[in-house]
């Protein structure tokens, strides 16, 4: 039986076979619709456990592992080995916010 006194969003749980799924009844009929409710938790959640996942997979394969560790791309093999592979630029530049509005012409380069 609910507990009346507790309110607000439900939480996300994680069951044994690796699924997520609510405590509360939210029923959803598609991904769109959970999407157009923003569950960024949801997705963040999801993601945090296939790259795990993946990470775990390649370990055990014996793979590399390509992660991002202080601006710079890295190849982690399994003994241990770094190998960086590219720096990362960081853009400073301002990006402008152009205001569009009913009829607004835009004008796009092709290449």
């Amino acid at each position: 039986m609910a507990n009346p006194k507790r309110k607000g969003r439900a939480a996300l749980r994680l069951s044994n076979a690796g699924m997520f799924y609510r405590r509360k009844a939210a029923h959803y009929s598609s991904l769109s619709e959970i999407e157009d409710r923003q569950d960024k938790q949801f997705f963040t959640a999801i993601a945090r456990s296939a790259a795990a996942n993946a990470i775990n997979e390649n370990k055990a394969l014996n793979i590399p592992v390509v992660v991002v560790e202080d601006g710079w791309v890295v190849r982690k093999s399994n003994n241990g080995e770094v190998e960086k592979i590219s720096e990362i630029e960081q853009r400073t530049a301002a990006i402008k916010k152009r205001m569009l509005t009913k009829g607004t012409v835009l004008y796009v380069k092709k290449g």
